[in-house]
């Protein structure tokens, strides 16, 4: 799964160090910008049917990538949904169920993503860039190995729990393909931090270039374990797994050459204040929890009906989040845009690319 998923855990929410640390900046960027008064609705109404030049078309050149990003997941999951389907009813059910249980376990940590941004945005230096972002993921590499652990341990309960009485012949592939699928989990946390450290450098490029890299590597690999291997649902799980470990390896690398990360500073261990800062993102995941019930209630309504209502539930599911995925691209631009802005004590363009996000959302 893509660490771009910030209909479900993203904020523009500054970063409470990040604004105090730049208080002075503030004074000098309130003279120099000034903040509108107050919110103009016919101002706002006229802005609608009227073009922004320069703040398009930056905002484009963050979410267009973005938005190719989004869709690269949901249109490969596709493809993995093709590949189970062909395996069987069965398969394709409890793939859904593990499904469910992952994807919800694993976006949780979002908020990693959200955490990262403004604290990248607003460090004055390389140094400083560079040690917030390792420091970041290894907090969110043991979180994931938490994570690990407690879905390796639970995950036959909570997939039966899911898949209710009538679909107990499901829940032993449900929990073989979760299994597989959490060894990933502090891969996958690493990767939202970096995703998230290069949305606050107003980077999106980049990990477009990952996902299409990983993802096609998990396409070549759902077919090497299916036809060749005969893994059936263990080897699509397998093959995602290491397509999330190669992706997270791609964004590491790539800024490791840029020098946006430091070797020197993969030795540092992270500090309990980003433990802190970490954790003050956690309060996201209230938002993400509210929204994960819905899937959860859901999948198990669905499971309910038995297989093939589930079989059919989670095509569906995978359409309606292709088009979820689509429309979030302006959420990444205003994790970007905003957080950098606020982090720097510009509320004039703050209030501007807020103002021109909400319209070009409205479109």
């Amino acid at each position: 799964m893509s660490p771009g998923l910030a209909f479900m855990g993203g904020s523009a929410l500054p970063n409470v160090r990040a604004i105090r640390r730049s208080s002075q900046r503030s004074k000098i960027a309130c003279i120099t910008n000034p903040v509108p008064s107050r919110f103009k609705p016919k101002r706002f109404v006229k802005g609608l049917v009227s073009i922004d030049g320069q703040r398009d078309k930056k905002i484009l050149g963050i979410a267009l990538p973005a938005l190719f990003t989004l869709m690269v997941e949901p249109m490969l999951s596709a493809v993995d949904t093709g590949f189970i389907g062909r395996l069987g009813v069965s398969e394709l059910a409890g793939v859904g169920i593990a499904v469910a249980l992952i994807r919800s376990s694993f976006a949780l940590f979002n908020f990693l993503a959200a955490s990262t941004t403004p604290t990248v945005a607003a460090a004055s230096d390389r140094e400083e860039c560079s040690k917030i972002i390792v420091e970041n993921m290894y907090v969110s590499l043991m979180l994931g190995l938490l994570v690990t652990i407690l879905l390796l341990t639970l995950s036959p309960g909570a997939c039966s729990a899911l898949a209710g009485k009538s679909s107990a012949d499901i829940v032993p592939i449900a929990v073989l393909y979760a299994r597989w699928r959490a060894i990933a989990a502090p891969a996958l946390f690493g990767g939202f931090v970096l995703s998230g450290a290069l949305r606050g450098l107003q980077d999106t490029i980049t990990p477009l270039i990952s996902a299409l890299a990983s993802n096609g590597l998990n396409v070549v690999l759902d077919y090497v374990t299916i036809y060749y291997l005969n893994w059936g649902v263990a080897g699509v799980a397998i093959a995602t797994s290491i397509s999330q470990i190669a992706n997270t390896v791609i964004l590491l690398v790539a800024m490791l050459k840029r020098r946006i990360v430091n070797f020197k500073d993969l030795s540092r261990l992270p500090s309990m204040d980003a433990v802190r800062q970490v954790g003050f993102g956690a309060v996201l995941s209230i938002r993400t929890m509210s929204i994960l019930a819905t899937f959860i209630s859901s999948s198990r309504l669905a499971a309910s009906r038995g297989a093939v209502a589930l079989a059919g539930y989670e095509v569906a599911r995978q359409v309606w989040i292709f088009q979820a995925f689509v429309l979030d691209a302006l959420a990444v631009a205003a994790q970007s845009f905003i957080s950098g802005f606020l982090a720097k004590g510009n509320m004039f363009e703050a209030r501007r690319y807020s103002s021109r996000l909400l319209q070009i959302g409205l479109w």
